[in-house]
């Protein structure tokens, strides 16, 4: 590594061909890593792609390739992702600067996996929920820090994507409670509903919607619980 080399204290990304879950798990890590960079590691999902070229890249802290190519990394946060053979990308900069690493995942761990499929890393935040920008959302909710609208927004895309808007198995109380949570901080759900790759329908948007803003969050026994108020019938497809 030369003297001219910059120092990037922290830098944050996900798994390779990122989906929206993962880029916006990414988003919201800055909101933990407050002075990260991150890097987009690319997609095969065009509407992804525009996504990130036309909104995410202009307002966050992205480097490029290059830039990557001349750093020093001390310390590499990954999310959506715990095996090494997803991020290949950062294989060089494992090997160049031996990186603390941080991994935030909701992808259980499998029984065939073995240890040195998995980074050496110093934290390890896998849980079993439906996207992780869910997990991202309940630290930050843990640790008491404001986010804005944009954060918000980026977050509830991750969720709504990676949840299939609600509807896959994978969905927990967990998700519905972060994405309560968001929409109370006016994330902009007709954005989201442009980013997700499952586009709503208009009703049945406008349906979630009030459900979401109708939830009631409750702490029962250590566990938080959501109950939506709102008669959600218009959702069946």
């Amino acid at each position: 590594q030369g003297n001219c080399a910059m120092i990037i204290e922290t830098l944050i990304t996900c798994h390779a061909n990122a989906d929206n879950d993962a880029v916006a798990a990414m988003v919201g890590a800055l909101n933990l890593y407050p002075d990260a960079s991150l890097y987009f590691p690319g997609t095969q999902e065009k509407q992804l792609s525009d996504y990130y070229e036309e909104v995410l890249k202009p307002l966050f802290p992205f480097i490029t390739q290059k830039e990557l190519d001349s750093s020093q990394i001390n310390r590499l946060v990954i999310v959506d992702a715990h095996l090494q053979n997803r991020v290949p990308h950062m294989n060089k900069v494992i090997m160049r600067d031996h990186p603390e690493i941080h991994i935030w995942d909701h992808h259980p761990i499998s029984d065939d996996e073995r240890a040195d499929d998995m980074f050496d890393a110093t934290l390890i935040n896998i849980e079993p929920v439906g996207s992780a920008s869910t997990l991202l959302v309940e630290e930050i909710q843990r640790r008491g820090i404001s986010i804005g609208c944009e954060f918000a927004t980026v977050l509830a895309a991750g969720i709504y994507g990676d949840t299939g808007s609600f509807l896959y198995n994978s969905t927990t109380p967990r998700d519905f409670s972060a994405a309560a949570w968001l929409v109370s901080l006016n994330a902009d759900l007709s954005l989201v509903s442009k980013v997700i790759k499952r586009v709503m329908g208009r009703e049945q948007l406008k349906a979630l919607s009030n459900m979401l803003e109708n939830t009631v969050v409750r702490n029962l026994g250590g566990e938080a619980l959501a109950r939506s108020e709102e008669h959600t019938s218009e959702l069946q497809s």
